[in-house]
C-alpha cells in the first residue's frame, strides 16, 4: 500500500508495516521525540533542532516538493562572483570586453598604456593621426620652471618615473646603468634598484623611441635630443668673450630662465641647482661690470639686479648696483641698496661690510653734505 510523506502529499513505498501509519513508523524509530518530552521546553524559547536525519531517512530522495538546498551566504557575497579572489579576473574581463566592442585605434578607443601620449603645440589632435611611430624626429627637453619634452612639434608626455631618469640623463650624461641605480633609488637595494632602472628605460624605449642610447651597460641620450641647460651654460661660459654667437642682450635674457626643476627635492637636483645657481651668477656680474665701464647704465642695473636675486648676499653686486645707481645720479636708491644690505648682513651672518663698500656709502653721504 502506498502511503503518503508527512511533508508533501506525494506517495511513496514508505519503511515500515503495510497498513501502519507512516508518523508511527518514525516515532517507533526513534526519530522524533516521544509525546510529553517537550514538555520540559519551556514554551517561551525557540524549538530544538531535531537530531541530524531525523526526517532525511524517511523522505524520499525524489520530492519534488521539498525547497533546493541553499548554500549559506557570508556577508558582502550576494553577488555570483566573489570579489576577493576575482577581482583582478573581473578587471581583465572588463577590459577585454571594452576592447572587442572599442578596438584600439578606432573610433572610441581610449589609449593603451604603453602608448605614447603626443599633444600638438595648439592643443588639438591631428587630423588622420596614426598610432605607429618612427625614430625619426628631433627632441627638445627642458629643464626650467617645468619639465617638457617635445619632438618636432608635439609635446611628449610620460610618467613621473620616466620623467626623472630622462632628466637625470640630461644632467649628469654618459654613466654606468648602477650609477643612475643607486642615484635614482638609493633606498633601495641594489637589486630592486637595478629592476626599476630596467623597467624605466624599457618603458621609455617602447614609448619614446629613439630618445636613449642603450649600450649594454653605458646609458645616455641620443644626439638627437637638444636640452636647454646645456645651451644655458654653454652661452654663460661664452658671455664676455669675443666672437660670441649671441648677443649680450640675448644672453641676458638666456639668463633669466626660471629655476631648474622647481619643486623637485632630490638631492642631485639640488646640487645642480646650487652649480647652475653660480654659472648664472657669474655671468650677471660680468654683463654688469661691462656695461658699467661701457655707460650703459640701465643694462648694468638690470644685470646686478637680477645677480642679486639669485644670491641676496653677494657683495660685489651689491658694489656694483650702488656704482650703477650713482653714475645715473640716483643717490637715494644707491643709499637704500646699502643701507639694506648692511642690515640684512648684521641679521643673517652679524658681520659689517667690506671697507670698499663702506666708502661708497660715505661718497653718498660726503656728496649729500
Amino acid at each position: 500500500m502506498a502511503r503518503a510523506c508527512v511533508i508533501c502529499p506525494l506517495p511513496f513505498a514508505g519503511a515500515g508495516v503495510e497498513g501502519e501509519p507512516l508518523f508511527g513508523a518514525i516515532e517507533s524509530s526513534g526519530a522524533l521525540p516521544k509525546p510529553g518530552t517537550e514538555a520540559r521546553y519551556g514554551t517561551d524559547q525557540w524549538p530544538q533542532p531535531e537530531p541530524p536525519g531525523a526526517l532525511c531517512r524517511a523522505r524520499p530522495a525524489a520530492c519534488s516538493n521539498d525547497p533546493a538546498p541553499s548554500r549559506p551566504k557570508r556577508r558582502g557575497q550576494d553577488r555570483t562572483d566573489y570579489p576577493r579572489q576575482n577581482k583582478c579576473a573581473k578587471l581583465m574581463s572588463v577590459d577585454n570586453t571594452y576592447q572587442r566592442r572599442h578596438p584600439v585605434g578606432g573610433a572610441g578607443s581610449y589609449p593603451d598604456s604603453r602608448e605614447l601620449l603626443m599633444v600638438p603645440r595648439n592643443g588639438s589632435s591631428p587630423a588622420g593621426a596614426s598610432t605607429e611611430r618612427g625614430n625619426d624626429g628631433e627632441f627638445k627637453l627642458s629643464l626650467f620652471r617645468c619639465w617638457q619634452l617635445w619632438r618636432d612639434e608635439t609635446e611628449v608626455r610620460v610618467a613621473w618615473r620616466q620623467q626623472r631618469l630622462i632628466a637625470a640623463l640630461a644632467i649628469h650624461g654618459t654613466r654606468p646603468r648602477r650609477y643612475y641605480s643607486g642615484l635614482l633609488w638609493p633606498e633601495r637595494p641594489e637589486a630592486r634598484a637595478m629592476e626599476s632602472l630596467r623597467t624605466s628605460v624599457h618603458l621609455i624605449s617602447s614609448q619614446v623611441p629613439g630618445l636613449l642610447v642603450n649600450e649594454g651597460q653605458i646609458l645616455s641620450l641620443s644626439d638627437r635630443v637638444t636640452v636647454d641647460l646645456h645651451e644655458l651654460v654653454r652661452r654663460a661660459k661664452e658671455t664676455g668673450t669675443p666672437g660670441a654667437a649671441l648677443s649680450d642682450e640675448a644672453c641676458l635674457e638666456w639668463l633669466n630662465c626660471g629655476d631648474l626643476l622647481p619643486g623637485w627635492y632630490d638631492d642631485w637636483v639640488f646640487q645642480e641647482q646650487q652649480r647652475l645657481r653660480k654659472v648664472r651668477l657669474r655671468a650677471f656680474l660680468m654683463l654688469a661690470h661691462r656695461w658699467l665701464e661701457e655707460g650703459e647704465i640701465h643694462r648694468a642695473v638690470e644685470a646686478a639686479e637680477s645677480a642679486l636675486e639669485l644670491e641676496p648676499l653677494h657683495e660685489s653686486a651689491v658694489a656694483l648696483l650702488i656704482s650703477a645707481e650713482l653714475k645715473a645720479g640716483n643717490r637715494a636708491r644707491a643709499l637704500r641698496t646699502f643701507e639694506a644690505f648692511r642690515t640684512n648682513l648684521q641679521i643673517e651672518l652679524g658681520i659689517k661690510p667690506t671697507e670698499h663698500l663702506a666708502n661708497l656709502a660715505a661718497d653718498i653721504h660726503a656728496n649729500e653734505s
